[in-house]
């Protein structure tokens, strides 16, 4: 028998196709199972024991490829949750307002999503 291993969660279904087929595209079997509760999102991509750290240094870069957004950041530079301008902040810091990694994958999908990222 397989132990699996949790690597991501995810909202939606279609999320977890993509996910799942950026980790077939390096070798790694994977699979979506409901996410035990509580769980702030409703899906979990688990992959065996044995590809478990080959899978979670390939998520950030297949979010990456999901969320096509470098920055969680308006047009106009604006952070999208307290509307500071962050034109001019580097990438590797937080909104100096808010205090958001707007980088990060969590606020990526929440400013896709229309929602706060979750603290």
């Amino acid at each position: 028998m397989t132990d699996w291993v949790r690597v991501t969660l995810v909202q939606h279904q279609a999320e977890a196709g993509m996910i799942r087929y950026g980790l077939e595209l390096r070798g790694i079997d994977a699979d979506l199972r409901p996410a035990p509760s509580p769980s702030p999102e409703p899906w979990e991509i688990v992959v065996p024991h044995r590809y478990a750290d080959r899978a979670r240094d390939a998520m950030p870069r297949i979010w990456d490829a999901i969320l096509e957004l470098p920055r969680a950041l308006r047009p106009d530079g604006t952070c999208p949750f307290c509307g500071y301008d962050n034109i001019g902040i580097p990438s590797t810091n937080p909104c100096p307002e808010c205090g958001v990694h707007l980088s990060s994958i969590e606020a990526r999908r929440a400013y896709r999503d229309g929602r706060r990222p979750r603290p």
